[in-house]
Parts: C-alpha cells; structure tokens; sequence
C-alpha cells in the first residue's frame, strides 16, 4: 500500500511511503519505529530514550507527522553496539567484583 504523507524530510520532491506492519519504506530506505528498534535491540524505550538525551546515540532524523522517531538499519547498528558495549562492561564490573569478594 502506498500513501503520501508529510514526513520532516528536508525534501522538495514527491515522498513515496510503504508502510508494512510498523516499519515504514520512504523513498526505498526502511524506517522502523521506537518500539520495533527497542525489541530488537533488547532494551527499554527508556533506556534509548535517555541514551539519546545524554548524547550517547545521536537523535534520528526523520519524524513522522506524529513527531516520533524513524530510526534507519544503520541507527539500529549503532544503537545494538553501544548496547553491547554497555553489556559488557557490565559482566566485566561483575567479574572484578567477584575477583575482588
């Protein structure tokens, strides 16, 4: 199904948008929800949303006509990778106290 729609795209062509499910296809590139990247992601709005706040991952462009986000498969890496990073260090915090007890 195609359906025009105003996105916060600093375009002056014609925006051509699929929408499948939640994510969403403008101009051939996929965009998926905040609810859709957390579950792959495998943590909670509110930790993206602070990691965006704190300036750990860089707030996404475009929006919706709703103001939400639209995060892109690069975002999604980015985002898994400081997830992973954080992980880590995590287990290692833990192994260092268990050394240290």
């Amino acid at each position: 199904m195609i359906i025009t729609d105003i996105i916060n795209l600093r375009m002056t062509k014609e925006i051509n948008i699929k929408v499948e499910g939640m994510s969403t296809e403008i101009n051939g590139q996929m965009y998926y929800r905040t609810s859709e990247v957390c579950k792959e992601v495998g943590i909670s709005r509110a930790t993206l949303f602070r990691w965006i706040k704190a300036g750990i991952i860089e707030d996404v462009m475009p929006r919706d006509r709703k103001g939400w986000r639209l995060f892109t498969e690069d975002d999604i890496n980015r985002i898994k990778s400081e997830a992973t990073r954080v992980s880590r260090g995590g287990r290692l915090l833990e192994k260092a106290r268990k050394e240290a007890s």
